[in-house]
């Protein structure tokens, strides 16, 4: 071959080569700048995602906690109303008290009746109430038991679902702020977010307002009620150990103590009182029968609120 020829041959193929090389270099480039692209996208996705998933779970520790506080005002309320019900129940022995003085004062039953038909234990605690005398003066309007128990009642039906409403009223705001301050945190150089958080209304139908307890409130607090034994029932019946009367040899006088603690439908507490002597007694036309002797009585309803 001519030595030109052979020349000209390997500078055609050295150009082929630079050629095949600038190919490959943009396609390498390509790659490149795909893969550089694509790592910022993930990246910047990873950002957001652990931003939301920050916003969400402080969003959600803002409502845990407002739940939580709810709650602890839920058990706030149930101590309150243990003390209303032992403030009812101590009004009511007052009256009962006062009530019995009264009797024992114009001797209606006499106390040693009273101790003479029941034993001494019994006559000497009829004796005893001399000393409640003028307690009944305790649970008139304006006292100073009518005020705690107003004081109460004002915490448990007013303050405290005040309380929650508003509680309940901001939680979305706070909510959303706290949502924003941790994107915010997550995106400090962004001086106007290209990101938003849309506001969320929570509706809870029944959990704030309700006109009055339901049956499992009411069971729930009646049964917390029973662990405090002054909120007992005090039902006693003491009898006399001999026969009264031949027509009816198994019938004795009785000394009947009734007392108890309860709620009403309404979730209202009241407590009542009494003790009384019943004389065993009998004729010829209608047999045997009981003559009442009020000794002691208290019934103190549910506080009427204005």
């Amino acid at each position: 071959m001519h030595p030109e020829s052979a020349r000209d041959s390997a500078i055609r193929q050295t150009g082929q080569v630079l050629v095949l090389g600038l190919l490959l270099v943009a396609a390498v480039s390509l790659a490149w700048l795909r893969f550089f692209s694509t790592s910022e996208v993930l990246s910047e996705k990873t950002r957001l995602v652990h931003g939301l998933d920050a916003a969400a779970y402080s969003g959600a520790l803002v409502q845990a906690r407002t739940l939580n506080f709810v709650a602890y005002l839920q058990r706030a309320q149930w101590a309150h109303q243990i003390a209303m019900a032992h403030l009812v129940t101590l009004g009511s022995w007052a009256h009962f008290g006062g009530m019995e003085a009264q009797r024992l004062a114009r001797g209606n039953p006499p106390a040693h009746l009273i101790g003479l038909e029941f034993g001494p234990a019994h006559g000497q605690a009829y004796l005893a109430a001399a000393q409640a005398a003028g307690l009944e003066q305790q649970v008139r309007q304006g006292s100073a038991l009518q005020q705690a128990y107003a004081a109460h009642e004002t915490f448990v039906h007013d303050t405290t679902l005040a309380l929650v409403e508003t509680l309940a009223k901001e939680l979305p705001e706070r909510r959303l702020a706290m949502m924003r301050a941790v994107m915010a945190a997550q995106y400090p150089e962004d001086t106007e977010p290209s990101w938003t958080l849309e506001l969320l209304h929570d509706d809870w139908p029944g959990f704030l307002h309700r006109q009055a307890p339901d049956a499992a409130s009411l069971s729930w607090l009646a049964s917390l009620a029973a662990l405090y034994p002054f909120l007992g029932p005090r039902h006693y019946t003491a009898r006399n150990p001999w026969p009264v009367s031949t027509r009816c040899p198994g019938l004795r006088h009785e000394l009947r103590r009734r007392g108890d603690t309860r709620l009403d439908a309404g979730g209202r507490w009241e407590a009542g009182d009494t003790q009384s002597f019943h004389a065993l007694r009998s004729n010829r036309w209608i047999g045997c029968y009981f003559r009442e002797y009020a000794m002691g009585w208290a019934w103190l309803p549910a506080h009427e609120r204005q």
